[in-house]
């Protein structure tokens, strides 16, 4: 299962995309899963021809919803963006009320609806349980399950 789907960008984009998760990445305290993360991304869409510098973006502005809304013109850049930005909240172990109001608002940004949104929310938790399927440990799984509110 992968939920997220080839979606060509430019090195602009991808950039703005990986200020943008760097910016989420601080609205609750930057950690280094996080950070992890951010550069996974960025390693998978410019490869390691071009390093990423996280203490540059520490000097940038916070990247906002006007920001990416210009920056990623079409729905399918945006939705990627919002799947690979709900998967970040999760890679600390809990998602704040900071994170998800920062996903709330920058999901409205780029003209995309509560119901879509909670769609997307849904398919990166049963995405990231379902990478912990192989496990033989039921009774973990359905405690991670619970912690995703799949239960």
């Amino acid at each position: 299962m992968d939920i997220i789907t080839e979606v060509p960008l430019n090195h602009e984009q991808a950039a703005l995309i990986a200020r943008a998760l760097f910016t989420l990445s601080r609205v609750d305290g930057h950690e280094e899963r996080e950070g992890m993360l951010i550069k996974s991304f960025w390693m998978e869409v410019v490869g390691n021809a071009a390093i990423l510098d996280m203490k540059a973006f520490e000097q940038l502005p916070d990247v906002t919803g006007q920001d990416l809304a210009r920056g990623l013109p079409t729905k399918e850049m945006r939705r990627m963006f919002m799947k690979t930005a709900i998967m970040l909240t999760y890679a600390d172990g809990t998602v704040s009320e900071k994170e998800r109001a920062w996903i709330d608002t920058i999901g409205k940004a780029l003209g995309l609806e509560d119901k879509e949104l909670k769609r997307i929310d849904e398919l990166v938790r049963t995405y990231l349980l379902s990478q912990l399927s192989h496990l033989h440990n039921v009774d973990a799984l359905k405690t991670v399950a619970k912690d995703l509110g799949l239960d």
